[in-house]
């Protein structure tokens, strides 16, 4: 059975009891709507930059100054597409680089072998990435697809 601790989910990845949960420690003057709008504010502004700060989670983690590797899918229109793996030089710029502009909600989560699980929703469905340790036998693997499909 796999286990997987959450790092990191933006506003709207929450259930409804834990946003409810985080909006209870908002002054009481407040509205519901003007709670929820703070909540959401600093979830997915403060916690995405706390992440990489030097107290946060992937500062921490055993891939925070290693090499790694992106592997995955993307969840497209007409469906899945597996990507080719691609070697990036840290855990920050592979979270960065499976994030770009399009992307409207994320969860993080680390799994037992301290891999990062990262699914990133869009319009059209969610693209799952696992970022990993760059080994030997990694490489070989990247060699091989950059032999047989010339990337």
């Amino acid at each position: 059975m796999k286990k997987y601790k959450p790092i990191y989910k933006t506003w709207n990845m929450y259930t409804l009891d834990e946003q409810k949960d985080i909006m209870a420690d908002y002054d009481d003057d407040l509205t519901e709507e003007e709670k929820y709008e703070l909540a959401a504010e600093d979830i997915n502004v403060y916690g995405w930059q706390d992440l990489f700060g030097k107290d946060g989670n992937v500062a921490f983690s055993n891939l925070a100054d290693q090499e790694v590797v992106i592997t995955g899918s993307l969840g497209l229109w007409d469906g899945r597409r597996k990507i080719y793996p691609v070697k990036v030089a840290n855990i920050i710029e592979a979270v960065n680089k499976c994030c770009n502009q399009d992307i409207e909600e994320v969860d993080i989560y680390e799994d037992q072998y301290g891999n990062f699980i990262l699914n990133a929703y869009h319009h059209d469905g969610c693209n799952e990435f696992i970022i990993k340790k760059y080994t030997k036998k990694g490489n070989r693997c990247l060699h091989f697809t950059k032999e047989v499909f010339g990337i």
